[in-house]
């Protein structure tokens, strides 16, 4: 049985896809990627437009967000208190890795990129995107926030990102079977590695911010070029991103206490 999907959850749909790329998209493509008629697509867009969510580029050319998003996403994390408390964490974790360390907080459809640190000297920087989802099967946050969950429930949220489908880099895994064994690996050494799986020439390191054995809060990874990302580096990397994830779990509470006040 087709389970038929209401206005809402399209335009979320509709929006999250916008947000994985700055690039704009065409009616056909979001049509195509969605599974979803192409004139449904098109009055989706429109009445997205018309709430000031997206924009046309130009009269008869493809669609974008606004900043709307960034603004509104921006103001919650300001109002959460969590990153002027956790800046100053970052800050040091990059400086001790001379990395780009990232941040992500956890919601009900997966992760989020909340905040970052450059710890890399100028010249030789990897600085990408922060913004839109984070894909979870090809990334190390992803993976070691999927390690965290229930294994039904991590191959599910796998899937709806495109398991199988979505490979933005050359080594992403492509079937469940590969993310079981890498999930199984992860749950057993505490961390997530990946080499050239969110895109090529990149590596990096993660762990999940969790209290106890609650379900994953976030995540905090380091990233950077394979060439200097090595696997002699990797444990001490490990051992300041393990102790910093702490830190972060213990004041977790506090934050999400202040945003409700």
């Amino acid at each position: 049985m087709r389970v038929v999907k209401n206005l809402l959850d399209r335009c979320v749909e509709v929006v999250e896809l916008m947000a994985l790329s700055p690039m704009p998209r065409g009616v056909s493509e979001i049509s195509a990627t969605l599974d979803l008629p192409k004139t449904a697509a098109y009055r989706l867009l429109r009445k997205l437009c018309d709430l000031g969510w997206v924009e046309q580029v130009g009269e008869d050319g493809p669609y974008r967000l606004t900043l709307r998003l960034a603004l509104l996403g921006n103001s919650l994390l300001l109002a959460s208190g969590l990153t002027q408390t956790a800046q100053p964490l970052l800050d040091r974790l990059a400086e001790g890795t001379r990395e780009l360390v990232r941040l992500t907080v956890a919601n009900e459809r997966g992760l989020s990129w909340a905040a970052f640190a450059q710890g890399a000297p100028p010249g030789i920087r990897y600085q990408p995107s922060i913004s839109g989802a984070v894909v979870l099967h090809a990334t190390a946050s992803g993976k070691a926030f999927l390690a965290a969950l229930p294994e039904p429930q991590a191959l599910e949220m796998a899937r709806g990102q495109g398991l199988g489908k979505q490979r933005p880099g050359p080594r992403t895994v492509a079937s469940e079977d590969e993310l079981r064994r890498d999930l199984a690996l992860i749950r057993q050494q505490g961390y997530a590695v990946i080499d050239e799986e969110a895109e090529p020439e990149i590596k990096a390191v993660a762990v999940a911010i969790r209290q106890k054995d609650g379900p994953p809060l976030g995540t905090l990874s380091v990233a950077g070029p394979r060439s200097r990302l090595s696997d002699e580096r990797i444990p001490g990397h490990v051992k300041l991103l393990t102790e910093t994830a702490q830190i972060l779990a213990a004041g977790w509470f506090h934050w999400n206490t202040q945003q409700v006040q």
